[in-house]
């Protein structure tokens, strides 16, 4: 922060300066300030968290805001390899079924039947199914990511497994017959993707689909999505014109080491400025498993 308003009071004097005998001094300091604010930005980007002060220089400087630091701090949970069920000894019976979808979502005296059996089953058999085969050929055939994440999928096979699981955790909660509420920016990115595909799973599940009671609301994939996702901030995170890189035609990737964003650009106001004044959370992919309510972390879980 201080090279920032450094590198700024510089820039804004700059006339007057460059005219001292100490203009190539200065020009120095200028060029560093700037270039140290570069660096940091781009930390941020790559990892979701901005450069720290020293603590016993923070502490020295401010004791107060230190201490209010620590008392406002929470865990941060995320999900990881503790939390996987693919590969585990219950996979894949856990997810295969049959499930009783009538029962599970039918009406409730009191409640907008917003989720109908039929919906359940097709987002559980699109997120089962695309959870399952997600990473068979990850050169050619990707999830729908934005840009900024993509570099992540393709470069972590941490970061893969744990997006993977996103889409386990949105069946299985389905299965207990519990709303797909996404608990981590992953799962929200994973249930907009999910939804946009169910719309035509119904030839894929066959008769088990036609077996199950109808509702006016059956196909309202709009309405599933508005109440199941309580923002839509990972959305503006996808540049103009980006198809999500579905089809593997990203020639000019960004590398994660340098996010190439463009100036401007939705994704890098979210990521930066912008974010902080919305009070985002979550929203660089580095953060992109840690859990929104620490209580749900396991209601996925069998």
């Amino acid at each position: 922060m201080h090279f920032d308003h450094l590198q700024a009071a510089l820039t804004m004097t700059e006339a007057t300066w460059r005219s001292s005998p100490r203009k190539n001094d200065m020009f120095v300091i200028q060029q560093f300030c700037l270039r140290f604010v570069q660096l940091s930005a781009s930390f941020k980007q790559r990892t979701g968290v901005r450069l720290q002060a020293d603590e016993s220089f923070v502490s020295a400087a401010n004791p107060s805001a230190r201490a209010q630091d620590a008392t406002s701090l929470q865990p941060a949970y995320s999900y990881g390899a503790d939390s996987r069920m693919k590969g585990s000894s219950l996979w894949p019976r856990c997810v295969n079924g049959p499930f009783d979808w009538a029962t599970l979502f039918a009406p409730r005296g009191g409640e907008d039947h917003w989720l109908t059996p039929r919906m359940a089953a097709r987002i559980h058999h699109v997120a089962v199914v695309d959870g399952d085969t997600m990473l068979e050929d990850i050169e050619f055939m990707t999830p729908c990511l934005p840009k900024v994440a993509r570099s992540f999928f393709k470069r972590s096979r941490e970061w893969r497994l744990n997006f993977q699981e996103c889409y386990l955790r949105i069946a299985m909660r389905l299965q207990k017959g519990q709303p797909p509420r996404p608990n981590c920016t992953g799962e929200e990115m994973a249930l907009h993707n999910i939804i946009d595909r169910a719309a035509d799973a119904d030839d894929a599940i066959g008769d088990e689909i036609d077996a199950l009671p109808e509702y006016p609301n059956d196909d309202d994939f709009d309405m599933v999505k508005d109440i199941a996702v309580e923002d839509e901030d990972v959305l503006m995170l996808f540049e103009d014109a980006d198809d999500g890189g579905m089809f593997g035609e990203d020639d000019d990737e960004p590398d994660v080491d340098n996010p190439v964003l463009g100036p401007g650009s939705m994704a890098d106001f979210m990521l930066g400025s912008g974010g902080a004044m919305m009070r985002t959370a979550n929203l660089h992919p580095s953060e992109w498993f840690k859990a929104f309510r620490h209580e749900s972390i396991r209601d996925h879980l069998p």
